[in-house]
C-alpha cells in the first residue's frame, strides 16, 4: 500500500480491481459503512475513474459529511418504518368504516385490519389469517385472490413486462363455507396517489360486502343526520338491517300501528319513498 491507497502491484494481482473495477473504468474506491443492524447493512462509496488521482483530503472530508447525513436520514427512515400502520391517517379512517377493511401487500401479508375486519377473519368463513397472511377458505377463491393482487401491480412494473398496465380496482367472488358467493373488492393504494396515508409501500385494500349480515348502525348518528327521534332512529336501524315492520313491532315492544306511524315520519324527514329507498339513504349517509 502507499498512503491510504493500494499500489499498482497490489491492484494488478487483486481480482476485484483487475477483473471488475478497472475494466469498467474505475480505479480508486473510497467509502464506508453508513448503517448496520441485525437486519440491514448499508454502505456508500465513490469511485474515481482510471487516469484520475485519488480523492484529496478536502474531498474526503466533504464525502464524510455527506455520509453522516445519509446515516441520519436512514436512521429516521428506519424509525418511521418501525411505527405501526395503526398510527397512520389512513388506518384511523379505516377504523371508522362499517365494512371489514384489511390492508395487504403483494405477498398477502396483513399490515392492518379494522375492528370489523378482525371479526371477519376470526369467523374463518371465507377468509382467515394464517401466520399473518390473508388466505381464502376455498381453493378457487384463493387463486382468484392471487390473480387479482397481481393485476393490481403492487410490485415494480419490471416484474410484469413492459406492456403491463396495472389495475386500480379488482372485484372477485369469494365462496363461503355454506357454498354461497360473496363479492369482495381489492383497491390499490399507492403512496404517490394517497400521500403515503396508508404507508410508504403499495398496498391493497381488501373489503367484502355480505348481504344479510347485520350492520352496526349507530341510532345516534341517524338521529343527528336526519333529525329523527330516538324511537325513529332505532326503528330505521332495524329496517335497514332487513327486519319487517311486523318484526320491528315485536322486537321494540310496540304496536304495528305505532311502527307504521313512525315509518311515515321517517320517510318525511329523510325524503325516502319507501323501505328500499330508506336503506339506500341510510347506507349512503352512514358510509363511515
Amino acid at each position: 500500500m502507499r498512503g491510504t491507497h493500494y499500489d499498482e502491484e497490489f491492484v494488478l494481482n487483486n481480482r476485484y480491481y483487475s477483473e471488475y473495477l478497472i475494466p469498467y473504468g474505475g480505479r480508486y474506491l473510497f467509502g464506508g459503512k453508513v448503517l448496520e443492524d441485525a437486519n440491514v447493512m448499508c454502505a456508500i462509496g465513490t469511485i474515481t475513474r482510471v487516469g484520475r488521482p485519488p480523492l484529496a483530503a478536502d474531498e474526503k472530508q466533504a464525502f464524510t459529511r455527506i455520509t453522516e447525513h445519509f446515516g441520519k436520514a436512514l436512521n429516521i427512515q428506519q424509525e418511521l418504518a418501525g411505527k405501526s400502520d395503526r398510527q397512520s391517517v389512513g388506518a384511523a379512517l379505516l377504523e371508522q368504516m362499517r365494512q371489514p377493511m384489511v390492508l395487504i401487500d403483494s405477498q398477502r401479508r396483513i399490515n392492518y385490519c379494522n375492528r370489523v375486519g378482525m371479526a371477519l377473519l376470526s369467523r374463518a368463513d371465507m377468509v382467515y389469517d394464517e401466520a399473518g397472511l390473508l388466505v381464502c377458505h376455498d381453493g378457487e377463491s384463493d387463486l382468484d385472490l392471487t390473480i387479482a393482487i397481481r393485476e393490481l401491480g403492487l410490485v415494480p412494473f419490471s416484474m410484469h413486462g413492459p406492456d403491463f398496465v396495472p389495475a386500480d380496482r379488482k372485484s372477485i367472488r369469494l365462496k363461503r363455507r355454506d357454498g354461497r358467493r360473496v363479492a369482495a373488492t381489492l383497491l390499490a393504494l399507492r403512496p404517490e396517489a394517497t400521500m403515503a396515508s396508508f404507508g410508504r409501500t403499495p398496498q391493497a385494500l381488501f373489503t367484502v360486502f355480505e348481504p344479510g349480515v347485520a350492520l352496526d348502525i349507530d341510532p345516534f348518528l341517524l338521529s343527528t343526520t336526519f333529525d329523527l327521534t330516538p324511537a325513529e332512529s332505532r326503528l330505521a336501524a332495524r329496517i335497514v338491517n332487513g327486519e319487517t315492520p311486523e318484526k320491528c313491532a315485536i322486537s321494540l315492544g310496540v304496536k304495528i300501528s305505532t311502527v307504521r306511524s313512525q315509518l311515515i315520519a321517517i320517510y318525511g324527514k329523510t325524503g325516502a319513498t319507501g323501505q328500499a329507498d330508506l336503506v339506500r339513504l341510510v347506507l349512503s349517509a352512514t358510509a363511515i
